[in-house]
C-alpha cells in the first residue's frame, strides 16, 4: 500500500523559503567570485590577446575560479568536478557574452 505524503501550507512555505535562500546564497557566492577573483583577470588581460571573446571569458573565468578555490576553498583543490561545475555555473549565471 502506498503512503500519500500530505504537505501543509507551512511545509510548502518552509520549502520555498529554503530554496530561495539557497539561490540567494549561490548568487552571493558567484558575485563574490566575479568581483574578487575574476575581475582582476579582466583588468590584467586584453581581449585582443585571445582568439575571440569566448576564449577570453573562458580563460578569465577559469583563472578566477582557480584563484577562489586556492584562497577560500583549498579543501576542494583536488576536486576537479567541483571546479568544472563552478566554472560552468558562473558562465551561465554571469553570461558575459
Amino acid at each position: 500500500m502506498k503512503k500519500i505524503l500530505r504537505l501543509t501550507e507551512n511545509d510548502l512555505t518552509r520549502i520555498v523559503k529554503k530554496v530561495l535562500t539557497e539561490q540567494e546564497d549561490t548568487n552571493k557566492l558567484y558575485g563574490h567570485i566575479l568581483m574578487k577573483y575574476i575581475e582582476p583577470h579582466l583588468d590584467k588581460n586584453d581581449m585582443d590577446d585571445f582568439g575571440d571573446e569566448f576564449e577570453y571569458y573562458d580563460n578569465v573565468i577559469t583563472w578566477g575560479v582557480a584563484d577562489y578555490i586556492s584562497a577560500e576553498a583549498s579543501e576542494r583543490s583536488d576536486d576537479y568536478d567541483y571546479q568544472d561545475e563552478l566554472e560552468d555555473e558562473i558562465r551561465d549565471w554571469w553570461q558575459p557574452i
